[in-house]
C-alpha cells in the first residue's frame, strides 16, 4: 500500500526485480481519460475491506489557488493533516462501489482490484488481449502468471495461459499478428528445449 499508493517514481523492490523503478504504477492513471483510479482491497491479515482513489494531474490552479498534481479519494480525518487521505472503510459505501463497478472479488477473497474510470478509448477487449500476448507471452508460457480478460455484463471472456496462447490469437490476420504468432511458437520451443536432446 505504501509503495503503490503513496510513492511516485520510487519502489520497494530490489535490484533484479521486475518493475523496480516505480514507474509502472503510472500506467493506471494514464489509462484513464480523467487520470484516476480506485484501489479496492481485501486485506489478508484481517479480511478487512478498504478503498482509496488517486488522481495524477498536472499542477494546476482553480480560482487562483494552486493545487498539487496528486489528488486522493478517501477519509480526510487525520488530525493536523487535513490533506492526508486514509482508505475508506464504510461498509455501505464499499458494497455500493463493488456493485456499481461489478467487482467479482468476494468479501472473503484477499487481494487487490483496480477500477479505472473512463478508460482511454484505445483500450478495448481486443487491444488488451493483443497487448498481453505481445508483451507478456514469455511469463505466460513459463506459467509465472495467468490472465483472464472479460467484458462485464457479457459472455465475452478469454483466459490466457501457457496452453491457450496461440489459440487466443484466433483468426486475427496481418503481418504483426503473424510475427507474434511466430514469436510465441519459437518461445514455446525454447521453453521445452533440453540440452541433452540437441547440441
Amino acid at each position: 500500500f505504501y509503495w503503490f499508493i503513496r510513492n511516485i517514481g520510487r519502489s520497494g523492490k530490489q535490484a533484479g526485480d521486475r518493475g523496480r523503478w516505480g514507474l509502472g504504477k503510472l500506467v493506471y492513471p494514464l489509462a484513464s481519460e480523467v487520470r484516476s483510479y480506485f484501489a479496492y482491497t481485501v486485506r489478508k491479515s484481517d479480511m478487512k475491506r478498504l478503498l482509496i482513489g488517486r488522481s495524477t494531474l498536472k499542477m494546476h490552479r482553480v480560482h487562483g489557488r494552486q493545487h498539487d498534481s496528486e489528488g486522493y479519494f478517501g477519509q480526510f480525518e487525520v488530525p493536523h493533516h487535513p490533506y492526508f487521505a486514509s482508505p475508506e472503510t464504510d461498509q455501505r459505501l464499499l458494497d455500493q462501489f463493488a456493485f456499481d463497478f461489478k467487482l467479482s472479488r468476494a468479501e472473503d477473497e484477499p487481494g487487490l482490484s483496480l477500477v479505472i474510470p473512463w478508460p482511454d478509448e484505445d483500450i478495448t477487449y481486443e487491444s488488451l488481449i493483443e497487448s498481453l500476448l505481445r508483451h507478456w507471452f514469455w511469463v505466460l508460457l513459463t506459467e509465472q502468471i495467468e490472465v483472464e480478460v472479460a467484458v462485464a455484463g457479457s459472455e465475452q471472456s478469454v483466459s490466457l495461459s501457457r496452453d491457450t496462447l496461440l489459440d487466443s490469437l484466433g483468426e486475427r490476420k496481418g503481418n504483426a499478428i503473424e510475427d507474434l504468432r511466430n514469436a510465441i511458437a519459437f518461445a514455446s520451443r525454447v521453453r521445452d528445449f533440453r540440452r541433452d536432446e540437441g547440441c
